[in-house]
């Protein structure tokens, strides 16, 4: 028999709070491939706030964002959601329990115009953040680029719109928990200046953000605090913005 469903009543009941909101990792551990990749890594991010994830490549930022998605394995920790179980739950109760994942190099579907790729992320009856229904019309005023090229296959835009659109596909299914794979990469200066007012738009709107990055200039700027990775496990310091 498979774990049970992750259901509102098993999120509020299956385990002792971590967080009695939002998202909590507390002493996670996890490995890819059989190599052990995490090791004692601690933090929450509350509704409508903000935790970016800094840190070279290797340091287990990506492995933590699929930790959270039950895309890797997680040998030690745990992991809650609204203050119940999360962890050793599949990928796809946890994405039915609101939590929606961006994950790096966009992967759009090339041969679908914008508005098929944004129909895929729907997910019918699920309720919202605060901030109510992300619709059409209100994807499009949050990505203005997008709503010039809704008819569009993906494939024909720029890797900024693609990204817009990697966002607002998943933003279409409701999450209250975003999870960003380095969202600022490759990105132009003046996209990148786009993306994140449009990430502090969605992050007013009560939704949750928890994102790996390596541009530091754009984790300040969004992020209510950042999170030092190195080896897999946190790191603290003095003036570098780092915090457990």
């Amino acid at each position: 028999m498979g774990p049970p469903a992750l259901t509102f009543n098993t999120l509020k009941t299956a385990a002792p709070p971590l967080a009695e909101a939002g998202l909590g990792i507390s002493g996670l551990a996890a490995e890819r491939d059989g190599v052990p990749v995490l090791f004692d890594v601690s933090l929450e991010v509350g509704p409508g706030q903000a935790v970016a994830l800094l840190g070279p490549n290797g340091a287990g930022k990506t492995t933590t964002l699929l930790a959270v998605m039950g895309l890797v394995r997680v040998t030690a920790g745990r992991l809650t959601w609204d203050g119940g179980a999360l962890t050793h739950q599949p990928p796809h109760r946890i994405a039915a329990a609101g939590i929606g994942w961006v994950p790096e190099e966009r992967r759009v579907f090339a041969g679908l115009t914008v508005a098929e790729n944004i129909e895929v992320g729907r997910r019918p009856g699920r309720p919202p953040a605060a901030g109510g229904d992300w619709h059409d019309a209100r994807l499009a005023e949050l990505f203005p680029p997008l709503a010039r090229r809704w008819r569009q296959r993906a494939g024909l835009l720029s890797g900024g719109e693609q990204q817009m659109l990697a966002i607002a596909r998943t933003l279409a299914g409701n999450p209250r928990l975003l999870l960003l794979d380095e969202p600022s990469e490759g990105l132009a200066p003046l996209i990148v200046d786009q993306m994140a007012a449009a990430l502090a738009t969605i992050k007013a709107d009560g939704v949750a953000l928890l994102l790996s990055e390596q541009h530091r200039g754009f984790a300040e700027t969004l992020a209510d605090r950042l999170v030092g990775l190195a080896r897999g496990r946190v790191v603290e310091g003095t003036g570098d913005g780092f915090s457990r």
